[in-house]
């Protein structure tokens, strides 16, 4: 009998905690979705965005990009200037630049060197989030990724 109610309280307290809010085989649409939005959205734009990945843990969700300018020259920051940018440079509302390396840049361009930023966004989760359809979770991480997109252009510009 004992067991019995124990089960039953771990299984009202199994349906009641939050699942993640996007399953493996979400996350990996997601992915997918995000490459392809890319170029129509803000892949296209001043900068090169480049590896785009998105995490999510409990109510909130992690975007991280990597980006580089288009040409030579657009993007001029060394990796040891980025270093001794005080905090308030590399952040901005919910998004941070991280770090900063000389790449080689081949990718829809001519080939050159330059400085690859990585940055990230986090964004939080409503509970009521976790109720969406795919299609609108979707919905939910195209609009807050132009979102992360526009507060990091504004920090990139400021460099």
């Amino acid at each position: 009998m004992k067991f019995l109610i124990m089960a039953s309280i771990l299984l009202s307290l199994n349906t009641q905690a939050k699942s993640s809010f996007l399953t493996t085989e979400e996350l990996a649409k997601v992915s997918n979705f995000l490459d392809n939005i890319c170029m129509d959205t803000f892949c296209g734009g001043e900068f090169n965005w480049t590896d785009a990945a998105i995490a999510c843990v409990e109510e909130s969700c992690t975007f991280q990009i990597n980006v580089m300018a288009w040409s030579e020259g657009e993007l001029e920051i060394s990796p040891e200037d980025f270093n001794k940018l005080p905090a308030e440079k590399k952040s901005y509302k919910n998004v941070e630049l991280m770090s900063a390396q000389i790449e080689t840049s081949d990718l829809y361009t001519d080939s050159f060197e330059g400085t690859q930023v990585s940055t990230k966004c986090v964004f939080d989760l409503k509970s009521s989030d976790f109720n969406l359809t795919y299609n609108q979770k979707e919905d939910l991480i195209y609009m807050k990724t132009l979102d992360c997109v526009n507060d990091l252009e504004h920090l990139l510009w400021g460099l």
